[in-house]
């Protein structure tokens, strides 16, 4: 079953109609992206589950996380002295979040674990939100 297919049908057992989907390889075609987010709005929550398989492709995917993910800024948004919603930011006036699922460890020797290289980048704050359950919000 291809992913579109998988995706309308999960939706329709629940009784909703399938959000958009755009086929994409992390870190490539940007520029469809960002057509994609025009014409359906930025994200407010991104899910994961087992994506992190392969540690050569975590650049490519905090590229594109980079990308599609509006910076968190307290002092910005609703009910702050600056009330318009940062640019990338979710249609609820807050920034995208990534809740993401991995239980996966990573031998010696296979490379960095993507937690700690999001943290490393300066540009996510990953917290844990539960047992393999990560947060992951872009701060810059």
């Amino acid at each position: 079953m291809e992913v579109e297919e998988n995706i309308a049908f999960n939706f329709k057992l629940n009784g909703s109609d399938p959000p958009p989907h755009l086929r994409h390889t992390w870190g490539e075609r940007l520029d469809e992206v960002d057509s994609f987010l025009d014409q359906h709005g930025p994200f407010d929550v991104i899910i994961a589950s087992d994506i992190l398989l392969y540690t050569k492709h975590y650049p490519a995917l905090l590229a594109t996380l980079e990308h599609i993910m509006g910076p968190h800024d307290d002092s910005t948004g609703p009910g702050s002295d600056t009330e318009p919603v940062p640019e990338g930011q979710g249609k609820a006036g807050r920034p995208s979040v990534l809740l993401m699922s991995w239980k996966r460890r990573i031998l010696e020797g296979e490379g960095e674990n993507f937690f700690a290289m999001a943290e490393r980048s300066g540009k996510f704050r990953v917290k844990e939100a539960g047992s393999k359950i990560f947060e992951i919000t872009r701060i810059s």
